[in-house]
C-alpha cells in the first residue's frame, strides 16, 4: 500500500505559482489536500523551491508558517530553480534579463551554470519581491 506521498508545492506566492510554475491552486487548495492526509494519516513530503525569480524573504516566512500547522508533513525538500534548456523558465530568464546575454545563451546550449542568481545576497541592492529580476 501508499505509505507517503510527494507535493510539489514549490511556492506559496500564487503570483510566482501561476506565472513561473503554470500552476493555478491556490493556498487553500494546497492546504486542503495536504490536510486530507493529515485526516488519514497518510505521511506526505513537501518539494519548495529557493531562487524564484521575484521571491521575498517574507514569501519563506510565510511557508515556514503554512507547513508549521500540518500534521503528517515529513520532511520538506528543498531544491533551487534549475534552468534547462528548451523550458519556458530559461527563455523567460534570457528575456526578462534575470542573467546577462552570455548566461542565457549558455544555459540554452546546456554549457552553463543553469541555477539562476539567489535572490538574497549579502551586499547586493534592491532584493526581494520587487527586486533586481521583475
Amino acid at each position: 500500500g501508499c505509505y507517503a506521498i510527494e507535493f510539489g508545492v514549490q511556492t506559496l506566492n500564487a503570483d510566482l505559482r501561476r506565472s513561473l510554475m503554470h500552476c493555478t491552486l491556490d493556498e487553500a487548495e494546497i492546504g486542503r489536500r495536504l490536510r486530507i492526509c493529515d485526516r488519514r494519516g497518510l505521511a506526505y513530503e513537501i518539494d519548495h523551491m529557493f531562487g524564484l525569480p521575484g521571491e521575498a524573504l517574507g514569501d519563506f516566512e510565510e511557508a515556514a508558517r503554512f507547513y508549521t500547522g500540518l500534521e503528517k508533513l515529513t520532511r520538506i525538500k528543498p531544491h533551487n530553480l534549475v534552468c534547462f534548456p528548451g523550458t519556458d523558465i530559461t527563455e523567460r530568464a534570457r528575456r526578462e534579463g534575470w542573467v546577462d546575454e552570455e548566461t542565457a545563451e549558455g544555459m540554452l546550449r546546456g554549457q552553463l551554470q543553469h541555477q539562476l542568481p539567489p535572490p538574497f545576497e549579502p551586499g547586493r541592492p534592491n532584493q526581494g519581491a520587487a527586486g533586481p529580476h521583475l
